[in-house]
């Protein structure tokens, strides 16, 4: 509840109706002060407060005037609920108000509401609370004190989690399940790709680092995730990056101790999320490659972009024009370093797909197509 009130506000919400009133009746002004206070708070909030300090002062002391009890009285009254006078008055408005009390028989319902309209969409704590605390208002239930709200909170989060593992878990291929585990295999050699080469881009900017990510890249898309894809397209990606995170920070031996179904989740949404990022990040590569020959080369071999009336709109775009210049005039642009990393027919097939598609792609699976064909492969499909 919020401390600060207009008097107009106090006088809609914490006015005393006469059957409130009647209520208070024949009682000594310590209890009927704390009475008519917790009346009018759980009225409000459909909850008893924790503490005393939950009340507002402006409250407290707008009820005592209507009362006519200083409002110093209420320092006497004692809210904790293991009182037995504070049991009864608590039951008494309960019953007033046709609140009902918390019970577990309830938590299949409040599970029922979190799974189907809050996760995973709304997956941190303080979201879910308020929901539950909204779901039960609007129920008439009265909601679980503030330990046992986060035992329920916790337990949903773990079922849903548990299923949510489970689902992939049942997804996944055997073929696709060993593939991830070959991941996990130890290696000395730095030129084998395992989970360790896969966490991280390279640091430097070069022909090399762009073949290495190009290698990773393959790797990833070499473990198919057909079945697990539509289930990730659901959920958030801060989500799926919370779990991939895990991948980035355990060791092997401790990704390899997991449960079945976590292992498998973690590494499969890994891997997801990796392709992703390794592909934008070789666009990136590939794009500093060739503004660093074109800084050091000689100014006669420049790409002169505004000379050439070209607009730059994206990244793509960009690619596409410098394999364009290069293809007009390899012996001035970059003859010394395409062939080297780019046959001449995967430029060529590269080009003609960019126009034939439109040179502005919107659609992560064309660039995924054209990155491959420059790198020589063949396109594949997206899923």
């Amino acid at each position: 509840m919020k401390l600060f009130w207009e008097q107009s506000e106090l006088e809609v919400n914490f006015t005393l109706n006469t059957a409130e009133r009647k209520i208070l009746s024949n009682r000594t002004n310590v209890n009927k002060l704390g009475l008519a206070i917790l009346m009018k708070y759980f009225q409000y909030e459909h909850r008893f407060p924790n503490k005393r300090k939950e009340i507002p002062i402006l409250l407290i002391k707008y009820i005592a005037e209507q009362l006519n009890i200083s409002a110093e009285e209420f320092k006497n009254y004692n809210i904790q609920t293991n009182k037995r006078e504070i049991k009864r008055q608590r039951a008494i408005i309960r019953q007033f108000y046709n609140i009902r009390k918390w019970d577990k028989r309830y938590f299949h319902q409040v599970y029922e509401f979190i799974i189907k309209l809050v996760l995973p969409d709304k997956i941190e704590i303080e979201d879910i609370r308020n929901a539950i605390l909204k779901f039960l208002y609007d129920k008439s239930i009265e909601p679980p004190r503030q330990k046992p709200l986060m035992r329920i909170i916790k337990s949903i989060l773990n079922l849903w989690e548990h299923d949510f593992f489970e689902k992939i878990y049942n997804e996944l291929s055997s073929k696709t399940k060993k593939q991830l585990d070959n991941l996990l295999k130890f290696s000395n050699s730095e030129e084998d790709i395992n989970i360790s080469n896969l966490r991280h881009n390279s640091g430097t900017v070069s022909a090399a680092s762009f073949k290495f990510e190009a290698a990773k890249l393959q790797i990833l898309r070499g473990i198919p995730l057909t079945e697990v894809i539509p289930i990730f397209e659901e959920i958030p990606k801060h989500i799926l990056n919370k779990y991939k995170n895990r991948i980035l920070t355990e060791s092997i031996r401790e990704i390899k101790r997991h449960p079945a179904r976590i292992k498998y989740a973690f590494l499969s949404i890994f891997v997801y999320i990796r392709r992703i990022e390794t592909l934008d990040y070789l666009i990136d590569l590939l794009l500093e490659i060739i503004q660093r020959i074109k800084r050091n080369g000689n100014k006669n071999a420049e790409i002169d972009i505004r000379k050439e009336g070209i607009r730059i709109k994206s990244p793509r775009e960009t690619l596409y024009n410098i394999l364009v210049q290069y293809r007009r005039e390899p012996h001035r642009y970059m003859d010394h370093v395409f062939p080297s990393i780019v046959s001449e027919e995967a430029i060529d097939n590269t080009i003609e797909e960019f126009e034939l598609e439109g040179v502005s792609f919107k659609d992560r699976e064309k660039v995924y197509r054209v990155i491959l064909n420059i790198w020589g492969g063949s396109p594949i499909d997206f899923n």
